[in-house]
């Protein structure tokens, strides 16, 4: 099933570079743009920062490590708390507006975060070790918000740059 192959560990890992990369990509086409499309530059900006400390899996990949303390959900959510905050504080130190793109990224990194609580309350607060429902949609599911956020951020970029194209 395709849960279940997204679910193992290299291709869990796998897909987190990608990701990361993809929120390099987003970053830079940002920086590009920045001053058609500032509030998802801010965005491109924290994520791209903040998915660069928060995930684990390039430095684990590079140093054979994958040996995590019982807290890294409580980092995860975290990271992502931080991010919302940063978000909206750039926007409001620099009076940039809020674009549709950064609402959704918001809401995006707020629905991980809720995945991250329910998986730390089972496993580490409950001591659950039997997989069920959750333990099975937790990784594909997390993953697929962060591609989602990164590509959102992409073509937002990517489409903001083409709508501000002078005409030929």
């Amino acid at each position: 099933m395709l849960i279940d192959i997204l679910s193992q560990p290299n291709i869990a890992t796998g897909i987190s570079i990608f990701t990361m990369l993809c929120f390099a990509a987003a970053f830079l086409l940002a920086y590009k743009n920045w001053r058609s499309n500032s509030s998802v530059f801010i965005v491109s900006s924290v994520l791209f920062v903040n998915f660069v400390i928060a995930n684990n899996a390039l430095f684990n990949l590079l140093t054979n490590s994958s040996t995590p303390d019982q807290n890294f959900y409580l980092r995860w959510i975290q990271y992502d708390a931080i991010s919302i905050v940063a978000i909206i504080a750039i926007h409001l130190i620099l009076r940039v507006k809020n674009s549709t793109t950064a609402k959704a990224a918001m809401w995006l990194l707020l629905s991980n975060s809720i995945y991250y609580a329910a998986m730390h309350i089972d496993i580490i607060l409950l001591g659950n070790r039997e997989p069920w429902l959750l333990w099975t949609l937790y990784t594909p599911v997390v993953h697929l918000v962060e591609v989602a956020i990164a590509a959102t951020l992409i073509y937002s970029t990517v489409t903001n740059h083409f709508h501000n194209q002078p005409a030929k």
